[in-house]
């Protein structure tokens, strides 16, 4: 491919760093051309009204065979066919901050940015903070996004680890992120201080580790303890947020954002699992 066929901004760009936007079937044709551009800061995909499907799917594909533009430390997949049809699909690295931030918006369609995340995660092998976000409706599960944070590790320099889920201009429904693989991520983690996991079903018996220090914590029920085990003086603050009633039955928690925050001085441990269920009835989780 000669470079008159390549994108505008990339022939007249000179030596400066370029943030390129193309349609997401151009940026696939070039792809292998992209991958091997230093000046490629921020990159951004977009899809038409037909929502191009098959071409994000050959996208995942071509990440996984050739990888990422060298210094690209923004990608975003814009899958909206409208306005105010969803979200986007970002990945963001920060590497004077050493901080790397990940957001899907569908889990069934983040096969690209997974596969974008997977790349990302072998580049930047000192990470201090790492935030996975997930914004669908209802359960978002971020156990392939994190299955690909524990096969790049371990990461001895991480301190900050957030799994949330943000959809707050909507009022109708109840979101949460779901994981069962904490206590393998905890184990890559040697050195982390700080973990969040707002409205959380987490899948393990204890939530152990040595060197936490501030543990935030929300779930979906009602007002529930949840013990701290740690040196004495260990502060324990809960606070109420709004949320809506996720059933109707009688006995069934009310879905509340309560935040609990752990500062201890020693070690830290759950005494059970921080996110449990009522009965098990269609529509209805706590």
């Amino acid at each position: 491919m000669s470079a008159e066929e390549l994108p505008e901004e990339l022939r007249q760009a000179g030596d400066s760093p370029l943030d390129l936007g193309l349609a997401v079937d151009r940026g696939l044709r070039w792809w292998p051309q992209l991958c091997a551009e230093p000046r490629l800061r921020a990159l951004t995909l977009r899809c038409d009204l037909g929502g191009n499907e098959e071409e994000f799917a050959a996208l995942a594909e071509a990440i996984a065979a050739v990888g990422l533009p060298p210094r690209l430390q923004r990608l975003v997949l814009d899958r909206r066919r409208h306005w105010s049809d969803r979200w986007d699909d970002v990945l963001e690295l920060d590497e004077e901050e050493a901080a790397l931030e990940l957001a899907i918006d569908e889990p069934g369609d983040a096969a690209p940015i997974l596969a974008a995340l997977q790349v990302m995660l072998t580049r930047a092998p000192g990470l201090q903070r790492i935030a996975l976000a997930s914004n669908a409706r209802g359960r978002n599960d971020l156990d392939p996004a994190l299955e690909r944070v524990i096969a790049a590790g371990p990461w001895p320099q991480l301190r900050s680890l957030a799994l949330t889920c943000d959809r707050s201009h909507e009022r109708d429904w109840v979101q949460w992120v779901a994981t069962r693989t904490m206590a393998r991520v905890l184990a890559q983690c040697p050195g982390l201080t700080a973990l969040s996991l707002p409205r959380a079903e987490l899948w393990l018996e204890a939530l152990e580790h040595v060197t936490l220090r501030e543990l935030e914590i929300g779930w979906l029920g009602g007002r529930r303890s949840v013990r701290a085990i740690g040196a004495s003086g260990a502060r324990d603050r809960r606070r109420a947020g709004r949320g809506s009633s996720s059933c109707a039955r009688p006995g069934c928690p009310r879905s509340s954002d309560w935040r609990s925050i752990f500062s201890t001085t020693g070690t830290w441990a759950g005494s059970r699992p921080t996110s449990r269920r009522c009965a098990p009835r269609a529509g209805c989780r706590a």
